[in-house]
């Protein structure tokens, strides 16, 4: 059996003002229909608890607390904090991407600087590309030592001056003594060959 009640507009309800208890008891659930204006209702402070709350209400985020400290959230929008992400949080594995870095002007590199790593421009005597690729001034006289160099393209001019070793003794010039060996590291004479091949 469904119980209605009609509030009607302009009735002011009392503490007397009841529905019979007795009429409640049965298998069907009430049904109370509201008609015109009723006063503001509110819940008692503290009376909404988790379990009250259907698992499915979707509650819209506007209506929760913003967050401060470390983690923020406001309007919906959630962030950490500057400064709150330090070394030992980022996994070894993280391979961030290069577009997450701030952005660095043409030809800057990253150097360390006792020990903080610090933006410079490469210029002078050596530069490098944004592709990677280094030049040397034309005028650059100090270079003293390439280690390992497997490919220096095109020369169209050389000037040693020292000795020069070709494959230990496959071509030797021996610049203190003004000789040229092969097949020898220490030519004799002014040109030298050593071996019968």
């Amino acid at each position: 059996m469904a119980i209605s009640a009609t509030v009607v507009p302009g009735k002011v309800w009392s503490s007397t003002d009841k529905v019979d208890v007795a009429s409640l008891n049965s298998a069907a659930a009430p049904t109370v229909n509201i008609e015109g204006t009723v006063g503001t209702l509110a819940l008692s402070d503290d009376s909404v608890t988790n379990a009250k709350i259907k698992s499915d209400a979707a509650i819209a985020i506007s209506k929760l607390a913003d967050m401060t400290g470390d983690v923020t959230s406001s309007g919906g929008t959630t962030a950490i904090g500057a400064g709150v992400i330090i070394d030992a949080d980022v996994k070894s594995d993280a391979a961030i991407a290069y577009s997450k870095l701030a952005s660095l002007a043409t030809g800057q590199v990253v150097v360390g600087n006792a020990g903080t790593p610090t933006v410079a421009t490469m210029s002078g005597d050596a530069t490098v590309s944004s592709a990677g690729a280094v030049t040397l001034a034309a005028s650059n006289t100090n270079l003293t030592t390439l280690a390992n160099v497997t490919s220096v393209g095109t020369l169209t001019s050389l000037t040693v001056t020292g000795d020069v070793t070709v494959d230990t003794d496959t071509l030797k010039v021996d610049s203190t003594n003004n000789r040229v060996g092969i097949g020898t590291t220490v030519p004799s004479q002014k040109f030298s060959v050593a071996g019968s091949n």
